[in-house]
């Protein structure tokens, strides 16, 4: 059974379009393997399910998580030192978040670390 962990604190992962958009994951990443979706809405939630859990198969990050809960930006920033501390690659990921300089800030950050770390790890 693959997991994802869908970060975002309004967007319910099991309704309407999202819920569609999760099958598209699951597609693409998964080419359909059961698959369970594990909702998490604060920084502090996504931190905990890591350290109890261990990396996911694959993250979809939202950025805006609400006054006082975070960001996915921050959140990525935690997931890449868990994965240095850990010596651990980082699992799949997307970005659904819908601010696009968020977005990219995301995307960038993750890119570099998967690019980067490979190298350093390698050597």
């Amino acid at each position: 059974m693959k997991i994802i962990l869908w970060l975002d604190d309004i967007r319910n992962p099991e309704i309407g379009d999202v819920k569609n958009f999760i099958s598209y994951l699951i597609w693409e990443f998964f080419d359909n393997t059961p698959t369970n979706i594990v909702w998490i809405k604060t920084q502090a939630g996504f931190e905990n399910y890591i350290k109890e859990n261990g990396l996911p198969d694959l993250i979809s990050f939202d950025n805006d998580l609400g006054i006082g809960n975070g960001e996915g930006y921050d959140c990525a920033k935690w997931l890449v030192k868990y994965c240095m501390d850990n010596n651990a690659n980082l699992p799949d990921w997307y970005v659904h978040s819908a601010n696009p300089v968020a977005k990219e800030n995301i995307k960038n950050l993750l890119i570099n670390f998967e690019n980067n770390y490979e190298k350093i790890r390698c050597n």
